[in-house]
């Protein structure tokens, strides 16, 4: 049912750009809802089981920061704050510096916005 709704918002903000921000939330509402699902499966005789952490693709471990951007490019700081502070916790468990880096820069981005919102 979300996946539907994130779906529908996608087309419509093909044909109108007011729509992106709705398309947006509902994309991230369908993935998590997808994760959830697949979280509580046990896993059925010949499934694939997920990588352990240190074979997690490295598209796989940009997604956090992708997100906390996508985010953060919507105005939706607090969101993504909370993406680039995942991002970071599995950059540390994965000993990947370039991911720690990409998700600090991404903390103090929004840190930083948030400071010079709460001052004015």
């Amino acid at each position: 049912m979300v996946a539907q709704v994130a779906r529908h918002w996608t087309v419509v903000a093909g044909i109108d750009d007011a729509a992106t921000l709705a398309a947006a939330h509902w994309s991230v509402q369908a993935g998590d809802a997808a994760l959830a699902s697949a979280a509580a499966k046990k896993p059925s005789p010949g499934t694939k089981v997920p990588p352990p952490c240190g074979l997690v693709p490295q598209r796989a471990r940009d997604t956090l920061v992708r997100l906390g951007n996508a985010l953060y490019s919507c105005g939706r700081g607090i969101e993504a704050e909370d993406r680039f502070r995942e991002a970071f916790q599995l950059a540390n468990a994965l000993n990947d510096d370039q991911l720690v880096a990409r998700a600090a820069l991404g903390l103090c981005k929004a840190f930083a916005t948030a400071k010079s919102t709460a001052n004015e």
